[in-house]
């Protein structure tokens, strides 16, 4: 049957005229129309395809949908299908229009027409929206343009690309839009999409027709349903994530960690397992050591361990999953409150630590506390536990470590993970990565990170040696790209900020590891820097990408190619690795097309059971949905477990999804882009931080009224801003508020800067507006700012602490009290190096480097310079860990005090010669 068209202009006539009245009046009524929504554009293709500027794909309409759209049409009471297709288009763009992007599109405008004459249709939306009821507004909407002579024309004044991006025609016409949809139903089913071909890839086109086409079909089968449920990709024949999730039954992979580690030592009994500065262990003296450890720990079904970078932490690590416990590692740089908040909620039975470790912490009734150093030297004396009767073996069903992550209410949560999870990854590593009998591979995450699990098992599974590193060495780049050349390292897994330390390292010294073959990294956004470019050309070594929150361990990866010279410099993550799902859901947790920006969602083997005591965070988190209709509601205390309750065998399947907070888009190839988070929650040097954490511990500080943490952009790192507001007739300098964070918050949650201000930046809506202040430079000297907040207060008391606080200087570098000048050579050349380092025409001696912009490749490049302006080696740990030119100076005075005075001659001669 042909539909008939709305009577906008009649076929081949002229475009009406609009009088002058009618185009106020459309403009008006087009004011404050949102920014031009319409379907996001191709990421990574930096040239436009060959081709025709504005090409065209035809497709056909199958005859069941267009009876149906003509149905809907009559139902709304208008002639032909007109609103119903833009009612469609409306629909398609508000779904794809991704609030990472769009900060959230609430309306959306498109254009419907015929020939030359075109109407511009403004519509309100939220996913609750019946299709019907969107569809009789765009009918309204469609008669009243119509009436009033709000049809716009060729000689109108007005372009299509004013008010949207997207249009809808019944027969000819071209608006140089983004997209434009012409359907002739007249002559035929016929459709066609026009598009930017400078915005849009072939394949593209296809996937938004497709998607169009999706979204009417079941449209029309139940005009009721929300626009937000409406689907825009195919239901599938098969269901992966369903599929994943269902698993069960026992599989050759299925594994435990340290099951697999006992299989390598029954294979390789005196190959080296473990090889530390001074000393090495082979797989049957690390079994047996564990095995006598496990006996003493008993039958605790948590252990908590705390300690240094030491043989005996890895004894006990081993240790303690054998005896069947889960691992709860407790980073002793963290605060004690932390760390006492932790031992309590992870209700550890058992604290493994050095000694004086239950004086350290606040210890709860009942646990026992062994000594770390014990472990491995006495433990053949030493007795068991007398409880330590047989017990079932571990499955992989059991609680494998217990690692707590940043809470957004200002305490860290535990994320439970079992065995399976882990068992499944290190399946997946042995078959992808060529390590094997004889590689070394670096222990170098913090034992509080999941990926020090990875690092070990992924090892030892294999038959290689784990090398062990200290803590001076691993916090030094320019020391540990020469370690890893003494040592014969092959495999390094390392975050994105200590690859970038070391390739910079070793491009200064020209010295790069000639043993090494495969580097893994993870954590945080990988960058390709031209150091780390050139580090892998002069290395040969590989490069992947790997990608997972703790509360999945790793989910996808990427191998570079073999040449870094074809690189991006912001790789994908890849796609996703063995029994693991990885989807682009929207916030109803419905499939998004490829191309389109949306949360990175994991479901499958991968799963952590959940966060220990928080089953309200984990229904939140962990949702359970019907893969066809998003989430079914509140998550079962069962559920939240991880354990499947019994279902009915015609009920449908439902699946675990862990909402990642993270978002992302998939290429056509399945790889996916992380795009970053859409929250608060942000990586800091590898680490996950919630920012509302930090903010709520910034507010639990005396003397302030308001407090924003926002994270900014550096050249090699996300930093921390704080910024606050001073509550009335309180003092709290900007020093002063970070170091009382420094004693509270680990290092990598403390803010880079402190910044009080007078005012908040609002948005429209009354909100703090976030994004100005994460674009808004930091004061040069931010004690100077603190001290012009303070004057603008205006009161006595602002006037009193503005005469309390001025600098003092170092003793060792004679520092003028204004900050600006010493006395000290070390000090005056370390101020001009660093003011030209950060491109500055002076700095203060006691200014914050760091917050002056300076980062870790900075750091580095300063430390490479002194080193050959002094003939000594200045490690780059010293000047991250004096973050002024005055602690620096300090380091120098005392370096050349022990020595002949020779280093503060050279630091003269030079400032002479520039004299």
């Amino acid at each position: 049957m042909n539909v008939a068209p709305p009577t906008i202009a009649a076929p081949g006539a002229p475009a009406p005229q609009t009088s002058e009245a009618a185009r106020a009046a459309l403009l008006d009524r087009l004011r404050g129309a949102p920014p031009a929504g319409t379907w996001p554009a191709d990421r990574g293709v930096p040239q436009p395809p060959p081709g025709p500027r504005r090409p065209t794909l035809a497709f056909e309409i199958p005859a069941d949908l267009a009876d149906g759209l003509a149905a809907v049409a009559r139902e709304q009471g208008v002639p032909g299908v007109l609103a119903t297709l833009a009612a469609g288009l409306h629909a398609l763009l508000y779904r794809v229009a991704s609030p990472w992007e769009n900060a959230g599109i609430e309306e959306i405008v498109v254009g419907a027409g015929r020939d030359g004459a075109w109407a511009p249709l403004r519509q309100s939306l939220d996913p609750d929206t019946a299709f019907s009821d969107l569809a009789s507004r765009a009918a309204a909407e469609l008669r009243d343009a119509v009436g009033g002579e709000f049809a716009l024309g060729e000689q109108s004044g007005i372009a299509a690309e004013d008010f949207c991006r997207a249009a809808v025609l019944i027969g000819g016409g071209e608006l140089p839009l983004d997209l434009v949809f012409a359907f002739d139903t007249e002559n035929g089913r016929h459709g066609e999409l026009a598009y930017d071909g400078l915005r849009y890839a072939p394949d593209t086109a296809e996937r938004i027709v497709a998607g169009y086409l999706e979204l009417l079909r079941a449209a029309i089968s139940d005009v009721k349903t929300p626009i937000g449920l409406l689907p825009l990709v195919p239901s599938p024949a098969r269901n992966p994530a369903a599929e994943a999730d269902g698993m069960s039954g026992a599989s050759e992979w299925d594994v435990t960690a340290h099951e697999l580690f006992d299989r390598a030592a029954a294979r390789y009994p005196e190959a080296q397992a473990l090889r530390w500065d001074g000393g090495a262990m082979t797989y049957a003296e690390l079994k047996a050591a564990a095995d006598r450890c496990a006996r003493r720990i008993g039958t605790a079904r948590a252990v908590a361990l705390s300690g240094p970078r030491c043989p005996e932490l890895i004894v006990a690590l081993l240790a303690i999953l054998k005896s069947g416990a889960g691992y709860v590692p407790l980073d002793a740089a963290y605060p004690r409150d932390r760390l006492d908040h932790m031992l309590s909620d992870s209700r550890a039975e058992v604290l493994i630590g050095p000694a004086g470790i239950d004086g350290a912490l606040t210890v709860p009734e009942g646990v026992r506390v062994i000594g770390l150093h014990d472990l491995l030297v006495d433990a053949p004396s030493l007795p068991v536990d007398p409880r330590s009767a047989p017990r079932p073996p571990a499955t992989t069903a059991d609680l494998c470590y217990v690692i707590y992550t940043s809470g957004s209410t200002g305490l860290p949560k535990g994320v439970g993970m079992p065995h399976r999870p882990l068992a499944s990854l290190l399946d997946w590593q042995f078959r992808h990565s060529q390590a094997g009998p004889g590689w070394n591979t670096l222990q170098f995450a913090a034992f509080s990170f999941d990926v020090a699990f990875q690092e070990m098992f992924a090892t030892w599974g294999t038959g290689g040696t784990l090398v062990l590193i200290t803590d001076e060495i691993r916090r030094d780049p320019d020391r540990l790209a020469d370690w890893l050349t003494a040592q014969r390292v092959h495999r390094l897994f390392l975050p994105f900020v200590a690859l970038q330390q070391l390739a910079e390292a070793a491009a200064h010294s020209g010295r790069y590891p000639a043993a090494l073959r495969e580097v893994v990294t993870a954590g945080e956004q990988l960058h390709v820097s031209p150091a780390v470019r050139e580090f892998f050309r002069r290395t040969g070594a590989s490069l992947e990408n790997q990608y997972g929150p703790s509360e999945t361990h790793v989910v996808t990866a990427e191998r570079l190619s073999a040449d870094p010279a074809d690189w991006p410099e912001l790789p994908a993550i890849g796609g996703p690795i063995d029994r693991a799902v990885v989807e682009i859901l929207d916030e109803r947790l419905q499939p998004l097309p490829d191309g389109v920006p949306g949360e990175i969602c994991v479901s499958g083997v991968p799963l952590a059971d959940g966060y220990l005591g928080r089953p309200d965070l984990t229904a939140e988190r962990f949702a359970v949905r019907h893969p066809a209709v998003g989430p079914t509601g509140p998550v079962s205390p069962g559920d939240s477990a991880g354990v499947r309750p019994a279902r009915d065998a015609a009920e449908p399947i439902r699946v675990r999804t862990y909402r990642t907070g993270d978002f992302g888009t998939r290429l056509p190839d399945g790889r996916i882009h992380c795009l970053g988070r859409r929250d608060g929650q942000v990586k800091i040097r590898g680490f996950r931080v919630e920012l509302g954490e930090v903010e709520a511990q910034i507010l639990a500080q005396e003397g302030l009224a308001e407090a924003v943490v926002v994270v900014r952009e550096g050249a090699s790192d996300k930093q921390i801003i704080a910024y606050y507001l001073l509550a009335e007739g309180c003092d709290v300098p900007p020093r002063t508020l970070r170091d009382d964070l420094a004693r509270i918050l680990p290092g990598h949650m403390v803010p880079f800067a402190c910044v009080a201000v007078t005012a908040l930046p609002l948005t429209p809506s009354g909100k703090v507006d976030r994004r100005t202040l994460a674009g808004r430079p930091l004061p040069e000297d931010i004690d100077a700012a603190y001290e012009a907040v303070l004057e603008e207060r205006g009161t006595a008391e602002a006037a009193g602490a503005a005469d309390a606080v001025p600098a003092v200087p170092d003793a060792a570098d004679g520092a003028t009290a204004d900050g600006t000048a010493s006395a000290s050579p070390f000090a005056e050349l370390l101020v001009e190096i660093w003011a030209d380092a950060l491109a500055r025409d002076a700095i203060g001696v006691h200014a914050d480097l760091f917050a002056l912009g300076a980062e870790s490749a900075t750091a580095l490049e300063v430390a490479s310079q002194l080193t050959e302006i002094f003939r000594v080696t200045v490690p780059a740990r010293v000047l991250f860990d004096r973050p002024t030119a005055a602690g620096q100076a300090a380091w120098f005075a005392a370096r050349d005090a022990a020595g002949d005075g020779r280093l503060a001659d050279i630091a003269r001669l030079l400032l002479a010669s520039e004299a």
